[in-house]
């Protein structure tokens, strides 16, 4: 195995520009792509200003769209889900391809297999544009997730889809977002499967205390001896 060369990683704490108030799909899509643009222009002037040695960045979650706040499933899922192989994931390749970095983020997405329902996915893009890694939340109070279904899910995804970790030149990554950083579990399955860098897309209240996801951040970077890359929403 080679030792993945010595790199910056950026939590990129954006503001996020919420959709709700949307009056449709259309204009939830516009406001999408302007925050990709956002924030591909954040991402150079990193660059720019800490060097090619930034490789990583991690997006907060749902960076796209805020969480849903009194539309029902299927207003959600019609204005704000995107597809898996729709123009906003094609632009966040195109940023990741511009750049030469690997980006993280959290947005909901369709599921050709499931059209009914929508779930909340954690990606990391790869600096050739290629979604290289997809884990979607089994821990959600508020969205569907794999578990909801998880027999007929497994018809059409493996078990490895369930805990994806996936081999780059900066080592072997992961992802899980907000609060599954509070469930030691996940986090074991990975390092079990090899992570040694976590991304960690979350929208929290942020606190000088240690609450409970500060003190889980730590933990599952000290029991799984790895690194944890946590990047907060700045603003929604």
């Amino acid at each position: 195995m080679s030792i993945p060369p010595i790199y910056k990683a950026m939590a990129l704490q954006t503001e996020c520009r919420a959709v709700n108030r949307a009056q449709n799909a259309s204009q939830a899509r516009e406001i999408m792509m302007g925050t990709i643009a956002h924030i591909r222009a954040q991402i150079m002037s990193a660059r720019a200003f800490h060097g090619t040695d930034l490789n990583l960045v991690c997006l907060p979650e749902y960076f796209l769209t805020g969480f849903p706040a009194g539309e029902t499933a299927a207003q959600w899922r019609d204005k704000a889900c995107i597809q898996m192989d729709g123009p906003e994931y094609e632009a966040i390749g195109k940023m990741a391809q511009d750049t030469g970095l690997y980006i993280a983020g959290n947005a909901y997405e369709c599921d050709p297999h499931f059209p009914a329902l929508y779930f909340q996915a954690s990606t990391i893009f790869a600096p050739n544009g290629n979604c290289v890694l997809r884990y979607r939340r089994l821990i959600s109070m508020y969205a569907p997730s794999p578990y909801d279904v998880l027999d007929e899910y497994l018809t059409h995804y493996s078990k490895d889809d369930l805990f994806p970790v996936v081999d780059t030149p900066l080592g072997r990554l992961a992802a899980l977002a907000s609060e599954e950083i509070q469930y030691p579990e996940i986090a074991r399955i990975l390092a079990a499967k090899g992570a040694e860098v976590l991304m960690h897309p979350t929208s929290e209240a942020s606190s000088t205390l240690w609450s409970p996801k500060n003190i889980g951040k730590i933990a599952r970077a000290q029991e799984n001896l790895m690194y944890v890359v946590s990047a907060n929403s700045s603003g929604i």
